[in-house]
């Protein structure tokens, strides 16, 4: 199974070496007082962490989607799983935390 698995990211990433950028879509909504967030893949935890915790938000994301894991940088280090099933390099997932967190604090209506 493991064999299988890196086979799989080894073909995904081999087709998509010609592309140099991916447009990342997010949501970011207030339901009643509560600070609502989408992302289009599977996010880590720890990825999250800030976001949940200053801002009390909820994070929905895909599961079981590994062409867009979005893995903090330890993860890379490590090799773990989420990192080397992700196709984006080291430090773009938190460039896209930076950018959900600058479009948080410009919401007026909830006092961020």
């Amino acid at each position: 199974m493991e064999i299988e698995g890196k086979r799989a990211v080894i073909n995904m990433k081999e087709s998509l070496n010609t592309i140099t950028s991916i447009k990342v879509s997010y949501w970011i909504g207030l339901w009643d007082k509560q600070l609502i967030i989408i992302l289009p893949g599977e996010v880590t935890s720890g990825l999250t962490k800030k976001l949940r915790k200053k801002y009390n938000a909820i994070i929905f994301s895909l599961g079981n989607d590994y062409l867009f894991y979005f893995a903090e940088k330890d993860l890379y280090k490590t090799e773990k799983y989420e990192a080397q099933s992700s196709f984006f390099k080291c430090g773009e997932s938190e460039k896209l935390i930076k950018i959900i967190e600058n479009h948080i604090k410009t919401f007026t209506c909830n006092d961020m």
